[in-house]
């Protein structure tokens, strides 16, 4: 078996692909812990968004109880029956 020495222009394509193939291995990388990242938040607004919803239709149903059916003027502050 012999060794056989590889040309400069050889040498240089093969290391640029490693240092090509390993940028893009990195990049990949930080894409997944990105994704990862708005994985999480996603899930944390949509548990935030929930929570909402039945803040909302607690309160919706206090206010019924005590007013009755109608509607509420945010702009105003008024609540105005539906009688």
């Amino acid at each position: 078996m012999s060794n056989t020495k590889l040309s400069e222009s050889e040498l240089q394509q093969l290391q640029d692909f490693r240092r090509q193939d390993n940028e893009i291995t990195f990049a990949l990388g930080q894409l997944e812990v990105r994704k990862t990242f708005i994985e999480i938040s996603k899930q944390n607004l949509q548990n935030d968004y929930r929570s909402l919803v039945q803040k909302q239709e607690a309160l919706g149903k206090e206010l019924q109880e005590k007013y009755g059916d109608g509607s509420i003027d945010l702009e105003k502050g008024e609540f105005i029956s539906s009688k």
